[in-house]
C-alpha cells in the first residue's frame, strides 16, 4: 500500500466538522465504501463513519451524506427530480412519456435515466437557456423557479446538515 504525506493548512485545526457529500450512482454500497476509504487515507481509521449520516473521529468530526437518501441508486440529479416535478407536473409527465418512448427504462444504468429525466425537464422549462446546467438552475436567482427547494423530499437533507 502506498502512503502519502499529508500536510494541512494551519486553519485546519479550527475545524470541528467536515461533511463529505457523494452520489450513490449505480451501486450505493460500493460508492459509500470508496468514500470511506478516501476518508481513512486522509484522516485515519478512527475517523471513518460506519454508515451514511453518522459521524466519526475526534476533531474534526467526519460526516458523510450520500445522495439520494435511503441508499437509493442515483445522485444529486435524482434528488432534484421530485422537487422539479412539483413545479410543473404536466412537463414531468411528458418527460416520463418521452423516456418510455425511447426505451430509457432498458438502459443499463438507472442513474443515467434520472440524469436524462432532469436534463430534459430543465431544458424544456428554461426557455432562456435550454442548456442550463444544474449548478445554474440551483444558484442563479432567475432560475429558481425550476426546482422547488421547499419540497418536503429535501427536508431530511436540510435537517441533517443543520444538525452538524
Amino acid at each position: 500500500m502506498q502512503s502519502y504525506m499529508i500536510t494541512y493548512p494551519s486553519s485546519f485545526s479550527q475545524l470541528n466538522s467536515i461533511l463529505f457529500v457523494a452520489d450513490n450512482d449505480d451501486d450505493p454500497p460500493v460508492r459509500f465504501n470508496a468514500l470511506c476509504e478516501q476518508v481513512r487515507l486522509l484522516f485515519g481509521s478512527s475517523s471513518v463513519p460506519t454508515s451514511d449520516r453518522h459521524s466519526a473521529g475526534g476533531e474534526p468530526r467526519i460526516h458523510i451524506l450520500m445522495l439520494p437518501n435511503g441508499g437509493l441508486v442515483g445522485h444529486l440529479e435524482r434528488t432534484c427530480v421530485e422537487p422539479t416535478r412539483i413545479r410543473d407536473a404536466g412537463i414531468g409527465s411528458n418527460v416520463d412519456h418521452f423516456l418510455a418512448l425511447i426505451g430509457a427504462n432498458r438502459w443499463h444504468s438507472q442513474s443515467r435515466y434520472w440524469k436524462a429525466w432532469l436534463r430534459i425537464n430543465l431544458a424544456v422549462r428554461c426557455d432562456h437557456d435550454p442548456f442550463v446546467p444544474l449548478g445554474k438552475a440551483i444558484s442563479e436567482p432567475r432560475n429558481r423557479y425550476l426546482i422547488d427547494f421547499t419540497h418536503g423530499s429535501l427536508d431530511d437533507i436540510s435537517s441533517y446538515i443543520s444538525s452538524i
